[in-house]
């Protein structure tokens, strides 16, 4: 998307959006902002007033996930929009707090390296360093329930970044 052929009115409605989604997250009105922009984004992105483009890029550069459709039927999740003026997109709730899964590493064998959760909150220790796939985490190495020792807390956020490395010395 373009912004050469922004008029004077465009930059107002930028500025004034800028200022909205200022004011609504000092005033924690921000569910507010996310249900008018989301109204506004009902419909191919090229054919979104620029206000509310700029609006949506600022809001996923704060942190918001980003959601497009070709459709409007099923959604995916993008980690990076491209924001093709014929795709619909929607700003998701921001994600809530990361809260990384703990354990008492002076309890659990000196072979365990890696502490991971999976999208159910099961606990698993791992020999080497797992990677994720579309629901789980792949091992690809031995592995053990970590949801069995009384000293493993479960983590909170996106389960994908709920991994730990176990302290050198631990």
């Amino acid at each position: 998307m373009s912004i050469d052929n922004a008029t004077p009115e465009d930059w107002d409605a930028i500025v004034q959006a800028h200022h909205a989604g200022v004011v609504a997250q000092s005033d924690d009105k921000s569910d507010h902002l996310l249900r008018r922009l989301n109204a506004a984004l009902e419909k191919p992105f090229g054919e979104v007033p620029i206000y509310w483009r700029c609006l949506a890029f600022a809001m996923w550069q704060e942190g918001y996930r980003i959601e497009r459709s070709t459709t409007g039927a099923a959604w995916s999740r993008i980690p990076t929009p491209q924001w093709n003026p014929n795709s619909l997109y929607r700003i998701a709730e921001k994600p809530e707090e990361l809260v990384l899964p703990s354990i008492d590493w002076s309890h659990v064998a000196p072979e365990w390296r890696w502490l991971v959760q999976n999208p159910g909150g099961y606990g698993s220790l791992t020999s080497a360093r797992p990677s994720p796939s579309c629901s789980e985490w792949v091992e690809g190495c031995n592995y053990s329930d970590a949801s069995g020792f009384a000293s493993f807390r479960r983590g909170k956020g996106d389960w994908r970044k709920l991994i730990v490395q176990r302290p050198e010395g631990a």
